[in-house]
């Protein structure tokens, strides 16, 4: 892949076709992220990105890129949504 984006937001570590871990963490009013994945060969197919609906506590978002021949590697975005406290 040649580009793992998260609109607005960096990836920790910073993206690495090498790597296949991320964590991100977002404020607490945040409700959706774009995430964008560029691919770097023509005819390999991703999916698993785009607009992204967050809900409380960990959000898991798989990229998956599928080569023409068939091989799949996948790319984990672990997302921390992390809802205010409503206390009485």
């Amino acid at each position: 892949m040649k580009s793992l984006v998260v609109e607005g937001y960096n990836l920790t570590p910073n993206f690495n076709k090498g790597v296949t871990d991320y964590t991100l963490e977002v404020p607490n009013e945040v409700e959706r992220v774009a995430i964008s994945a560029v691919k770097d060969d023509t005819h390999a197919q991703v999916s698993g990105g785009g607009s992204v609906e967050l809900s409380e506590g960990l959000n898991k978002v798989t990229i998956v890129v599928t080569a023409q021949k068939g091989n799949v590697k996948k790319y984990n975005i672990n997302i921390f949504f992390l809802k205010k406290f409503m206390g009485f």
